[in-house]
């Protein structure tokens, strides 16, 4: 009978989240890009932030990591870049303490969330906790992407899904675990025009409805970034696998 409670004890503990993580449960994600036999995807349960990680947060890692500072990482880990928004290795400037972390590679973001006992979510876990492909979502991508020169503000403000996670879309870009194979062929230009660096999302491959171009915005196209790139609107938020025996959650 000890056995039963104390194994019942240690599920109830590992299933009562925080404030600031959200239980997802075991769903089907279906790829908006498929590879060739590709099929949908079933995920979960697992444990997401609610919020993406602030400067605040990344902060207090930093100071208990001290390789992670911006003074010490090494090149191999991030560019000339990284934390450049920060003052000096640990100051950073109350307005931004609750903004989220931007100007972090993905070998930072990954070691952060280690440091959590967490990983950084998977692309198709993104893309399935984002609920991206719901026509409210769509319009809201649409509607950031078409303005320019938005400033970041703080994690609290940003807008709440349906699942109870905060700042997927409107808020910033967010690296993830695996490298992304969506590719893109040529898209619907003529061959003469001159802009060859651009490209139409519509004109891509093996999307399952061209017509959602809000959808081709959002897509974590992984293969554009080195993992030791940073960008200012460039964050990230951490995930736990949840295990149980308690069946589908």
């Amino acid at each position: 009978m000890f056995f039963w409670g104390t194994l019942l004890l240690i599920l109830n503990s590992a299933l009562a989240q925080s404030p600031s993580e959200v239980l997802i449960k075991k769903g089907t994600y279906v790829p908006f890009f498929r590879d060739l036999n590709e099929s949908d995807q079933e995920l979960g349960p697992l444990v997401v932030d609610k919020y993406p990680v602030t400067n605040k947060d990344f902060l207090a890692f930093v100071k208990k990591n001290p390789s992670w500072k911006k003074s010490q990482v090494k090149a191999l880990f991030a560019n000339n870049r990284y934390l450049e928004h920060w003052k000096d290795d640990l100051s950073v400037s109350a307005d931004i303490r609750d903004l989220p972390i931007t100007n972090v590679s993905w070998f930072a973001a990954r070691a952060y969330c280690r440091s959590k006992g967490k990983r950084l979510l998977k692309t198709s876990e993104w893309e399935y906790v984002s609920d991206a492909q719901n026509k409210q979502n769509l319009d809201l991508i649409l509607n950031w992407y078409g303005k320019t020169g938005t400033k970041l503000k703080p994690v609290s403000e940003a807008v709440e899904n349906i699942y109870g996670i905060v700042g997927m879309h409107g808020l910033i870009w967010e690296w993830v675990d695996d490298f992304g194979s969506a590719i893109l062929s040529n898209d619907s230009r003529k061959s003469n025009e001159s802009s060859k660096s651009l490209y139409c999302g519509s004109g891509s491959l093996k999307a399952k409805d061209p017509s959602q171009y809000a959808t081709f915005m959002r897509f974590a196209h992984r293969s554009s970034l080195r993992a030791d790139s940073v960008g200012r609107t460039l964050g990230f938020r951490c995930a736990k696998d949840l295990i149980t025996d308690k069946g589908d959650l």
